[in-house]
């Protein structure tokens, strides 16, 4: 059951595990550069301290979080944009508005930006650990990811200690490593689909080696952590990989996470440079892959990072540039390594500095864009009103009722009930807009969604009948209660 008394007693035995633990400490090196490092991104930390407004957290990953931690337990929620997924960092997301609040959630993704940090350096010898995890931190979207409850930090983390494990075991032959090889790449699976790929690849790996008594290791691994998720997705949909792949009102191809054309070419050159290099994963991927292969050359136990980096790149180089961050830290690793061990230790200290500073200075624009920090529930009620056009009317509307939301899928959590309407699904758009000039029809649909309130903008072109009251109106949103 997930509840708050569960999570208390789950952090309380970590704790136990945590000091109890024989791991060998990291080298004083490793947490001088972990300490100025994290230093540094202090700019983040407080971009996570703002009320949650990134479009995919609000629409459903904290939607799902707060599901469960409702239900304590997990929930098939058909009214959100996807009903079930590799759910595990929500989970996360759950624990921590049990024990705290939202903002906690974001800083859950913080925290795995951090580790990451370190996870890069535990695999670089002296100073130009510094240099490696410099090279994660300066990535703008990367510093987005870290600030907001997205999974992309959880699942980059994930992935890189499944590569961390991976180099103990080729160094130890111990097989306890192996069953983390696993268990991490199944952690990547259950955040999400894009960690198959992990999987994948380290079981190819294997039999690359013919390591063939060590596979079983590792697929337990993997089982132990992913199978719980795959076999719930499949029991509800029939499908493993839902929505992918099957036909259903959910239906999606991958052609759907495509980068537009026009993405790479703004009308304007500042425009340009700030998409594609602030925005846009790919220009940084292209910067350092050639670095990183000098470094996989130098050293030869850093080829499995590259080649996996790159195998990665290659199958997902025309999907959202978001996605390729999981990569970020593998290449880290080997462009860091490709330094020479000549090179003081001051300039590696310089280039690691110059290299911060644009994000730096990106993050308190942002900063000051955002104003000033959020303090009070009035504070926080005007901040996500100009953030979310129907936060407001939302608000109003009694918990114990549904609403149905035209073209505001991203408000989804901060509904104080049922929440209905979105691009995909059961309640998608598509069904409802052929019926804005016929309202009575409309009417029908919408009680037949569960709704009891429809919410609009005032130019949807929607006119209403008497099957509408109109109940709160202002210059972005109206609110109709559906009359019986």
């Amino acid at each position: 059951m997930l509840t708050r008394i569960a999570v208390f007693v789950l952090l309380a035995v970590m704790a136990l595990l945590w000091t109890a633990a024989a791991a060998p400490p990291l080298s004083k090196a490793v947490w001088k550069s972990g300490g100025v490092a994290a230093a540094v991104q202090i700019l983040p930390f407080l971009r996570a301290l703002y009320p949650p407004s990134a479009y995919d957290e609000t629409m459903y990953h904290l939607p799902y979080a707060r599901l469960f931690a409702n239900a304590g337990a997990l929930v098939y929620a058909d009214n959100l944009r996807f009903p079930v997924f590799p759910q595990l960092n929500e989970v996360v997301f759950s624990a921590a508005l049990l024990v705290s609040d939202d903002l906690t959630a974001q800083l859950t993704q913080w925290l795995c930006f951090v580790a990451i940090a370190f996870a890069i350096a535990s695999l670089v010898d002296g100073p130009r650990a510094l240099f490696g995890m410099a090279i994660w931190f300066a990535v703008p979207r990367v510093n987005e990811a870290a600030s907001v409850a997205h999974v992309e930090c959880g699942l980059t983390l994930a992935v890189t200690l499944a590569f961390v494990a991976w180099m103990r075991w080729r160094e130890t032959e111990h097989r306890g490593w192996l069953f983390l090889v696993g268990a991490f790449a199944g952690m990547a699976a259950a955040t999400k689909y894009h960690g198959l790929f992990f999987v994948a690849f380290f079981g190819i790996a294997l039999l690359a080696l013919r390591k063939f008594r060590a596979i079983a290791l590792y697929v337990l691994g993997v089982l132990v952590v992913a199978a719980p998720w795959y076999i719930r997705i499949t029991a509800l949909t029939g499908n493993p990989v839902f929505p992918y792949f099957g036909a259903n009102d959910w239906g999606l191809d991958l052609s759907s996470s495509l980068q537009t054309a026009d993405y790479f070419h703004p009308p304007e050159l500042r425009e340009w440079i700030y998409r594609n290099f602030f925005i846009n994963v790919r220009p940084w991927i292209l910067a350092l892959a050639p670095f990183a292969a000098i470094g996989a050359y130098v050293d030869k136990r850093l080829r499995i990072l590259f080649i996996g980096a790159l195998s990665y790149i290659l199958v997902c180089w025309r999907l959202d540039s978001r996605f390729l961050l999981i990569v970020i830290p593998l290449l880290a690793v080997c462009v860091a390594s490709a330094i020479p061990q000549r090179v003081k230790k001051t300039a590696i200290v310089i280039a690691s500095i110059v290299l911060l500073l644009p994000v730096m200075r990106w993050n308190v624009r942002e900063l000051q864009r955002e104003g000033p920090l959020v303090r009070t529930s009035a504070q926080r009620d005007a901040y996500l009103a100009r953030k979310s056009w129907p936060y407001a009317a939302l608000r109003a509307i009694d918990p114990q009722h549904s609403v149905y939301v035209l073209d505001g899928e991203n408000a989804a959590y901060y509904a104080r009930g049922r929440f209905v309407g979105n691009w995909f699904g059961r309640y998608r758009y598509p069904l409802v807009l052929p019926y804005l000039q016929k309202p009575d029809l409309l009417a029908v649909l919408l009680r037949s969604f569960g709704a009891q309130y429809f919410v609009v903008k005032p130019d949807a072109g929607f006119t209403p009948s008497r099957a509408f009251e109109l109940v709160r109106a202002d210059q972005r949103s109206l609110t109709y209660r559906l009359r019986e």
